[in-house]
């Protein structure tokens, strides 16, 4: 059986998953913004019977920031304050040594998408949320040539100053515009407004990367 954890700012999900991919089990807390006590946490609900009954052989673990991959480490983590945190190790200890997969959550959401949609080659994945995140997949893999790739970051022009792109095309800056979440927008001068600020970097990626599909 394989565990999958997706951390997140305000909630971590965690899912049980045979191994022709049938979601077996599944469960959500609150993510502490202390890294001891979210570690607490995760190994309470996996002492739980809802996972004690699986037979769990390896593990994957989605991260909001970036990776390193070899010694198994977090560096970032977008709205959380962890910095270089040894997660594959602390996971390790807590599955008791099974083995554990790190990487960036809109990698493997972007992964997941390609792996769907199989008629296409390049496979270009945005997130827009508290910030951008981005996957690009090329045969139905991971591109290692942008795996460490933050399309959020990238500077372009705006209004006449240099910003990030998620700095003025998020989800969160949706809100600061306009008061409300997307899901309860219905102004449509809004929407125009925003999915201009989308097109910009979009417009980037585009040229560079030429995906099969967004």
């Amino acid at each position: 059986m394989i565990l999958a954890i997706d951390v997140g700012a305000t909630k971590t999900l965690l899912a049980v998953f045979s191994k022709d991919g049938k979601l077996l089990h599944e469960q959500k807390i609150p993510t502490d913004h202390r890294y001891k006590a979210f570690l607490g946490d995760l190994g309470s609900v996996l002492q739980q019977e809802g996972f004690t009954r699986f037979k769990i052989t390896a593990a994957c673990c989605a991260l909001p920031g970036k990776v390193d991959r070899a010694p198994g480490v977090g560096i970032t983590f977008g709205n959380l304050s962890w910095k270089r945190v040894p997660v594959r190790d602390d996971l390790e200890k807590i599955l008791r040594s099974k083995t554990v997969f790190l990487e960036n959550d809109a990698k493997l959401a972007g992964l997941y998408e390609a792996l769907v949609h199989r008629e296409y080659k390049k496979v270009l994945y945005l997130t827009l949320s508290t910030g951008i995140g981005s996957g690009f997949i090329v045969d139905g893999k991971i591109d290692e040539a942008y795996g460490d790739a933050e399309a959020g970051h990238m500077v372009l022009e705006h209004e006449g100053k240099l910003k990030a792109w998620e700095d003025f095309a998020s989800g969160r800056v949706l809100v600061e515009l306009f008061g409300k979440k997307a899901a309860e927008l219905d102004n449509p001068f809004a929407w125009k407004h925003y999915a201009k600020n989308v097109a910009r970097g979009l417009d980037a990626l585009l040229a560079v990367l030429q995906p099969d599909v967004v």
